[in-house]
């Protein structure tokens, strides 16, 4: 039998990094209603937490993010989008920055990448 464990830090995100793979301008363009598919959610924990609060950043130009409370206090939800009209053609290596009223965890850095191909 074959057992898996995660072992998370007391602060973390799911998931760990953001991957939106190719994203074809012409296409989105010819079928705008396809940016839907390129857009996700993104969890801050917090274990044993109760009025946890978070902020987020963002280095990469194409990306929208909203955050929300979750029901539970411990988490909060991120919304990521992306803006179409902000696409440029290229290979995209940035970071969503979280910072956090954790003192042990103040910053969280998660990575996300794109390969862009065309300009809106």
């Amino acid at each position: 039998m074959q057992a898996n464990t995660n072992i998370n830090e007391r602060v973390y995100t799911f998931p760990a990094a953001l991957d939106f793979e190719t994203i074809n301008v012409s296409a989105l363009k010819a079928h705008p209603e396809m940016v839907r598919s390129f857009s996700g959610e993104l969890t801050v924990y917090q274990k044993g937490g109760t009025n946890f609060q978070v902020f987020v950043q963002t280095d990469v130009p194409f990306l929208r993010l909203t955050t929300f409370q979750a029901d539970l206090k411990d988490r909060f939800g991120i919304r990521v989008e992306i803006i179409p009209e902000q696409l440029k053609g290229g290979e995209i290596n940035g970071s969503i920055f979280i910072a956090t009223n954790d003192p042990e965890f103040p910053r969280l850095v998660v990575p996300a990448k794109a390969l862009v191909q065309g300009n809106w």
